[in-house]
């Protein structure tokens, strides 16, 4: 009997570590203390809200209010 795409395939993993977010953001070139949020699309790309900084490498903010900016990252081929 042929075993189910379930049997073959690995179970997702059961929480996403620091160090995962760390290296995710390591690979798309981001200093990961500035990403806030990463959203990944399989036929769009990756999504990515950043805390801007400005010149002096300063936190941009005006009161409580950060300011954010967001990234897309096309998916290639």
């Amino acid at each position: 009997m042929p075993s189910s795409d379930a049997e073959t395939q690995p179970a997702p993993t059961e929480h996403v570590t620091t160090d995962h977010l760390r290296a995710m953001c390591e690979i798309l070139g981001l200093p990961p203390e500035c990403v806030r949020t990463i959203t990944s699309d399989a036929s769009e790309g990756v999504t990515v809200t950043v805390l801007v900084r400005d010149r002096t490498g300063h936190i941009v903010a005006r009161g409580d209010d950060v300011l954010t900016a967001t990234i897309h990252i096309p998916l290639g081929s």
